[in-house]
């Protein structure tokens, strides 16, 4: 275990440069990455119930009247992200939506 936390050191510092007191890390923008933040939003939807995944997916339908198909999913702080198949129906959305 502890080799193998030496060896994802090393491979992190090939990465990393020491800038004072932290660390910069070295990385390249993966532009099917940055298209996909350009449609994402995330937020909470029923906070007072516990909501899945295909209620979640049903509501976002209704409410945000979208013919395309959309990505409904969990974020990291416990909320819901929000993937749109296009800028322009997350700009919807946020121009009219709920």
């Amino acid at each position: 275990m502890e080799r193998h936390i030496v060896d994802l050191g090393r491979k992190l510092a090939q990465h990393t440069t020491l800038s004072g007191a932290f660390y910069e890390a070295k990385v390249q923008l993966v532009v099917e990455a940055i298209e996909v933040v350009n449609r994402t939003l995330r937020g909470c939807i029923f906070l007072h119930i516990q909501v899945n995944e295909e209620n979640a997916k049903s509501f976002v339908k209704q409410a945000w009247s979208l013919v395309d198909e959309s990505h409904v999913g969990h974020d990291d702080s416990g909320g819901r992200e929000f993937i749109f198949s296009s800028v322009d129906n997350m700009e919807k959305v946020l121009n009219g939506g709920p």
